[in-house]
């Protein structure tokens, strides 16, 4: 669920700028580097970002 952040931003970039060669690999990119860092820390990045899961989810 918390990785819907990025798959939002991911989408937003695309409809605004269109698609090309690269934004396959980039995302697969981005979504390895989230998860290497939510590895490292033990938790979701988005726990350690001020007012993210608050203003980002409903509950």
């Amino acid at each position: 669920m918390l990785c819907t952040i990025l798959n939002k931003k991911v989408i937003d970039v695309a409809l605004r700028h269109g698609m090309n060669e690269y934004n396959i690999p980039k995302w697969k990119a981005f979504m390895e580097l989230k998860k290497n860092f939510e590895g490292k820390m033990g938790k979701s990045i988005y726990s350690i970002l001020p007012g993210v899961i608050e203003n980002t989810f409903e509950f």
